[in-house]
């Protein structure tokens, strides 16, 4: 693969996803990266493709990514040594520390990249639905977008980066 991987987790919704509450089930990860976007339920094959994709990665981006990282220690997937980037981190740095919990599309929209899909959070989680309980088809192209959107926004703050 080489270059970087953009890697989203999406989970239950008991005690707003905390990884350590004993209800805790995650439901998929989604990816970007040069080559592919897609996402996949969680099972132990598809771990063991996130495992792979991983391991071919360069870098691994994330959004908020201190979550999706103990979600995938929780599923028992390392990264190693992998450097990482979490691009919440990065705008939080680049407003000169003024932005405090910027969202992903609230930074996405700052740089003209396109929107979330928010039919999921207004349609379900708003109405108390659980993720699981989502048709794949909707809660795949959600997870889908967020990866996507998380690796365009990591490759604009490089391009702001280097000016």
């Amino acid at each position: 693969m080489s270059g970087p991987l953009s890697i989203d987790t999406e989970s239950n919704t008991w005690n707003k996803g905390n990884p350590f509450d004993r209800r805790f089930k995650n439901i998929c990860y989604s990816w970007a990266s040069s080559k592919d976007t897609g996402a996949a339920k969680t099972d132990e094959d598809s771990i063991a493709e996130l495992a792979n994709r991983i391991g071919q990665a360069d870098i691994l981006v994330g959004f908020n990514f201190k979550y999706d990282l103990h979600v995938l220690r929780k599923l028992g997937v390392d990264w190693g040594d992998k450097p990482i980037w979490c691009c919440q981190v990065a705008e939080f740095i680049l407003s000169n520390q003024t932005w405090r919990y910027p969202s992903l599309d609230e930074s996405c929209s700052r740089y003209g990249l396109g929107n979330k899909i928010d039919v999921i959070a207004e349609k379900y989680w708003k109405n108390g639905i659980q993720t699981e309980d989502i048709p794949w088809s909707e809660l795949a192209e959600y997870a889908e977008q967020d990866a996507l959107l998380t690796l365009k926004l990591y490759e604009q703050q490089q391009i702001g980066r280097a000016s």
